[in-house]
């Protein structure tokens, strides 16, 4: 998924994601039209620049976050398989050139103006605040792996500190490791996570690993001796670009924590400035958190708000590490109840055994108070 990235107007109509403009693109046959302004980083910030200019819309400014010494510091990374991956970025940046679209590295302090939709957009280069008028504001800060199903599955996860995104803890098969206590698992865990929900690598990366996985299932199950040394071998080829395009594409927009004013929470309308008040006054953990303020509670269920959570958590408690995240609970995805009436193949005593410890204990009877005579 991409990365959820609150800044000041980011709830406005006319403000969108990348992924969201090129779905409308490519399954919607739609295109925009205006005066369109895309900001961030990562290579799709650059693709999709390019596919609107295919689709004969120039957009006014391309601002990425990312400068030019990021670039240079990520070369140490590279490996014979990134040239292809770098040699088609130059290639965009190239057609985004010579199509006369204006480009500026090292944007930071974005935000959105308008009253019923985004009219204008400031931000700051250089030192100097610009403003441009905007009728649609694409923002992407990079792809981050959508925990949402591991955390609901009770998978462990772990912080990734330089991408500031929660990942599964996996081993390199991909088996996931569970965070029940052992009474209330019937055995070791059996899940296993692969693809860009385990760590960002693109298709190619996806199938490679998807073939790992595969053949420790197998092996799991009686059938063959694990994964080969060429799948993993491909598995590697396949990452080798991931160091460089971290290095080269660092989180921007996210870098630094919202001001109090900003929305963190869309379903709720909480600001960070809320969040923080409730920290203040002694909500120290993320359910305790979730529970007084709502937040997370939305049909995204977290997914946009998580994380900017999780880090002013951090940061008011001045914790060393990222604190965990929201429990995970169904649904994942809101559904119709007509959908829930018709399930089957539901075990109702895995659900009991999966809830018992979120309920109060019963009182016993020696601890009753006796009525007051």
């Amino acid at each position: 998924m991409e990365r959820p990235v609150p800044f000041p107007g980011w709830t406005l109509p006319g403000v969108m994601t990348a992924c969201a403009v090129q779905t409308l693109l490519k399954a919607g046959h739609l295109k925009p039209s205006g005066r369109i302004v895309l900001a961030g980083t990562g290579p799709l910030l650059l693709l999709l620049a390019n596919q609107l200019h295919q689709f004969g819309v120039k957009p006014a400014l391309v601002g990425r976050t990312d400068r030019l010494s990021d670039s240079v510091r990520a070369a140490r990374h590279l490996r014979p398989g990134g040239l292809v991956p770098l040699v088609k970025g130059l290639g965009w940046l190239g057609r985004l050139k010579l199509a006369g679209v204006k480009s500026v590295t090292g944007l930071e302090n974005l935000a959105a103006h308008g009253t019923q939709s985004v009219e204008r957009v400031s931000f700051t280069v250089g030192g100097k605040r610009q403003t441009l008028p905007c009728d649609l504001l694409i923002v992407h800060d990079g792809i981050v792996p959508a925990i949402d199903i591991p955390n609901a599955a009770g998978l462990r996860l772990q912080w990734d500190g330089p991408n500031a995104s929660w990942r599964p803890a996996t081993t390199p098969d991909g088996l996931g490791a569970s965070t029940l206590p052992p009474e209330m698992s019937a055995g070791p865990c059996v899940l296993r996570v692969t693809g860009d929900a385990r760590k960002i690598g693109g298709a190619d990366a996806a199938m490679a690993h998807g073939r790992v996985a595969a053949q420790a299932i197998l092996a799991a199950l009686d059938h063959g001796a694990g994964p080969s040394a060429d799948a993993l071998r491909a598995v590697g080829k396949a990452l080798s670009v991931r160091p460089f395009l971290d290095a080269a594409f660092p989180p921007g927009l996210a870098q630094e924590l919202p001001d109090d004013d900003t929305i963190v929470c869309r379903c709720e309308e909480l600001t960070a400035g809320d969040l923080r008040a409730k920290i203040r006054s002694g909500f120290r953990n993320m359910d305790a958190l979730r529970g007084e303020t709502r937040c997370g509670m939305g049909p995204c269920q977290g997914r946009s708000c998580m994380v900017t959570a999780a880090r002013l958590l951090q940061d008011e408690t001045r914790a060393a590490g990222c604190p965990p995240t929201f429990r995970g609970r169904p649904p994942i995805r809101p559904i119709p109840l007509g959908a829930v009436a018709k399930l089957s193949g539901l075990d109702p005593r895995a659900t009991i055994r999966l809830t018992l410890e979120d309920k109060p204990e019963n009182a016993s009877e020696d601890t009753v108070d006796a009525p007051a005579e």
